[in-house]
């Protein structure tokens, strides 16, 4: 699965959804016919189409069906489009039993054991290699027939930025070269290890792994052109008023694994959140206005966490360096926040 990348500006700064319209799938296979009704952007290699930003299915995109007695028959598309027939990819396929109730995903996986189904991993992506779009859906065989209404699990970020923009950020001690953006919630934006139940609807993260987090790496980049890139990026649905705060990211030269990070967009979700199957708008190519700069993200955080009562908040929000402000890059003068250390302090707040 590959994604078709976009070149477009937009408003400034905004969140806003995209709506859609259904198409159909159909297969028919021994007497039984198969349709799903699936909303554009919940189709696996998106493009865009004027104002639309929807996807495709591409050959051999490969989808999962459960039921009663046959576990995970792998079914794949048979051509590129709005809409794809499906065709068995092995021996066994789905047999047609008036009333049976039958669970769909995509994309297809063999690890997939009783109703849980691995999600497609999104901790880490690039434009190379973006995540996988994920999707799900259950019907009853009718009259030799089955019509899915597939839902999108993902909610998306689409984020337009320039190069010029990215390398104006450059701070000093950093490279261009891998970086990309980094994006934060208080609530999992991202996957490292989980699992979807296709009953029960719910995720399921194992281990201690920190998914409120993303990366997202520039691999199409032209560090020193003036180009536009737009990236469609999968996270989490998220729940309302969850602040969401967007940066870019730059290795730092001299410390390997280490980054620096810009942070140029923060917004709450609105009242309804992030819905499954919406692409929300963010683009920075109007200039400076809404961006967060290192000196207020400090004097937020100061705020969040009563930094009246720490023990010891020396220069915080003067008119110093930040340099000099008490924790703050650890007495190495450096002209960006290279780093924080407020242990013991008495922190309180979010």
């Amino acid at each position: 699965m590959k994604k078709t990348l976009l070149y477009i500006t937009a408003g400034l700064f905004i969140f806003s959804a995209i709506s859609c319209t259904d198409e159909v799938l159909v297969n028919e296979h021994e007497g039984l016919r198969i349709s799903g009704g699936i909303a554009p952007e919940s189709r696996t290699t998106f493009i865009q189409d004027g104002e639309w930003t929807h996807t495709h299915w591409m050959a051999n995109d490969g989808i999962g069906l459960y039921a009663t007695g046959q576990e995970n028959l792998p079914y794949k598309a048979v051509s590129n489009g709005n809409y794809s027939e499906f065709a068995p990819s092995s021996v066994n396929t789905l047999t047609a039993e008036q009333g049976k109730k039958v669970r769909a995903y995509y994309p297809y996986s063999d690890k997939a054991s009783g109703n849980n189904v691995p999600l497609p991993y999104t901790i880490g992506q690039s434009s190379e290699k973006p995540a996988a779009a994920f999707m799900y859906s259950e019907a009853t065989i009718n009259n030799n027939s089955l019509n899915f209404s597939f839902k999108h699990l993902y909610s998306y970020l689409k984020i337009t930025l320039s190069a010029q923009q990215y390398r104006d950020n450059l701070p000093s001690g950093c490279t261009l070269e891998g970086g990309g953006l980094y994006i934060k919630s208080d609530y999992p934006v991202s996957v490292y290890d989980a699992t979807f139940n296709l009953e029960t609807k719910q995720i399921t993260h194992k281990g201690n792994n920190d998914v409120t987090r993303l990366f997202y790496y520039f691999d199409d980049m032209e560090y020193n052109g003036n180009n536009t890139y737009t990236y469609l990026i999968p996270i989490l649905p998220q729940q309302a008023n969850i602040p969401v705060t967007v940066y870019t990211f730059y290795p730092q030269t001299a410390n390997e694994g280490y980054v620096s990070l810009i942070p140029m967009y923060q917004k709450n979700t609105p009242a309804e959140g992030f819905l499954s199957g919406n692409v929300y708008e963010v683009d920075f190519t109007g200039g400076e206005a809404g961006s967060v700069t290192e000196e207020q993200a400090l004097k937020d955080f100061y705020n969040s966490t009563n930094g009246d009562q720490w023990l010891n908040n020396t220069n915080w929000l003067s008119n110093k360096s930040v340099n000099e402000w008490y924790g703050i890059n650890n007495s190495v003068t450096r002209d960006f926040v290279y780093s924080m250390e407020l242990s013991y302090n008495n922190l309180n707040g979010t």
